[in-house]
């Protein structure tokens, strides 16, 4: 797989997860209000950790 290729993957899953995140966000919106401050904080940090495990098992724990 060439670089350009898997750049191309990040990104996309990157702006998949991101596209999951926002619609959650609106659905906590219409459905709990007050909550989605706390939602939105817990999905963007799950999303973080997530992330930088896989990277992390995926390049430095071989």
């Amino acid at each position: 797989m060439s670089v350009a290729n898997a750049a191309l993957y990040g990104l996309g899953g990157t702006f998949v997860s991101l596209v999951v995140v926002a619609v959650a966000l609106i659905v906590c919106a219409l459905v709990a209000r007050p909550q989605v401050l706390p939602f939105g904080m817990a999905e963007i940090v799950s999303l973080i950790v997530c992330t930088a495990v896989y990277v992390w098992r995926k390049n430095v724990a071989r």
